[in-house]
């Protein structure tokens, strides 16, 4: 007994054959389409500004918003013409950061559109939103995972587009990076006079004149101040940065006292207000102190400076690093 033989096939018709071919072409038509948009031609907008006509706004921006994963974020609004930072009090921002911000979201240039959100893309859920807002329209960008070594993903608004943009800023949801760093900046040689301690127990050294050391001043007037303690000018004068800021806690009196003097009659007056948590707390007041024979100009500088660095840290309480905080409140007072 056989089994019964295969059923013949079906020849091709040309009808078939013209089928096939079309889903074929149907097939690979329809992954070339979602190709091109996922990239969208090059030279139509290569090189253009992402953010158009936002440079010429910047002065406009007066309130900028950062916001990282985790919810960490931090705003900065501009108050009397310079901005500060809302999550420290309003103390003063770093005005050099902000603009470098700004101008880098000015400056940025797509290299490339994608209509399809790309394998990298942080999604809306995801990256640093950065909101500016003020005299100009509100504008929301969302900067997503690098690309390559300076670009980097950014959608704009609730856009379903992702562009690839650069030269891609570095954008810090830390408020302590945003913060003006710099306390103070005084030239040693230009200190006159540094004190210890509070009255009446105050220990002081006066310089002898433009260019030489320093004797003591008071009951020890006309004695030469060691040579190991006068080393504690430039440290006393020398650039002061700070970690972090605080609105001041309640009035308390000083746990140690330091304060100098300029030529010009500029005094500052640094309070420790302790050590909490590994953190050096201290804060600052400054004045004029009239002084003889300078000239009319160094005086008037001496002021502003004065009213400046008042205005700036009145009210507040600043944490430095504890090598400087050593350094400026010794623990014990200096003896000749």
């Amino acid at each position: 007994m056989h089994a019964p033989p295969d059923p013949p096939t079906p020849p091709i018709t040309p009808r078939r054959f013209a089928l096939v071919l079309l889903a074929a072409l149907a097939a690979s038509s329809g992954a070339f389409w979602l190709s091109l948009q996922r990239h969208l031609p090059r030279d139509a907008s290569f090189g253009s500004d992402a953010l158009p006509g936002l440079a010429g706004r910047l002065t406009d921006v007066d309130r900028i918003r950062v916001d990282g994963a985790g919810g960490t974020g931090v705003t900065l609004v501009r108050t009397a013409g310079h901005f500060v930072v809302a999550e420290r009090e309003g103390y003063a921002a770093d005005g050099a950061r902000v603009h470098a911000l700004l101008a880098a979201l000015a400056d940025l240039k797509i290299a490339e559109h994608h209509r399809v959100p790309p394998e990298g893309w942080a999604g809306t859920g995801g990256g640093t939103r950065i909101e500016l807002g003020g005299r100009l329209p509100p504008l929301l960008v969302t900067l997503g995972e690098p690309v390559g070594p300076e670009n980097a993903y950014l959608r704009v608004g609730a856009a379903t587009e992702v562009l690839e943009v650069g030269p891609a800023p570095q954008v810090p949801v830390q408020a302590t990076y945003w913060i003006r760093q710099r306390l103070l900046d005084i030239a040693p040689a230009t200190v006159r006079r540094l004190e210890y301690g509070t009255p009446p127990a105050v220990l002081a050294l006066e310089r002898e004149g433009p260019g030489l050391g320093f004797a003591w001043g008071g009951p020890r007037a006309g004695q030469r101040a060691p040579a190991a303690l006068a080393a504690a000018e430039p440290t006393l004068a020398s650039a002061l940065d700070i970690n972090d800021v605080r609105r001041a806690t309640a009035a308390a009196a000083c746990a140690a006292h330091t304060a100098l003097e300029t030529r010009a009659g500029l005094r500052v007056e640094l309070c420790a207000r302790g050590v909490t948590d590994g953190r050096h707390w201290l804060s600052l007041a400054t004045r004029y102190v009239p002084g003889a024979g300078l000239a009319p100009e160094e005086s008037d500088r001496a002021r502003e400076a004065a009213a400046t660095i008042a205005a700036a840290t009145a009210g507040f309480e600043f944490d430095i690093p504890a090598a400087r905080y050593a350094e400026i409140f010794p623990t014990a007072a200096p003896e000749p």
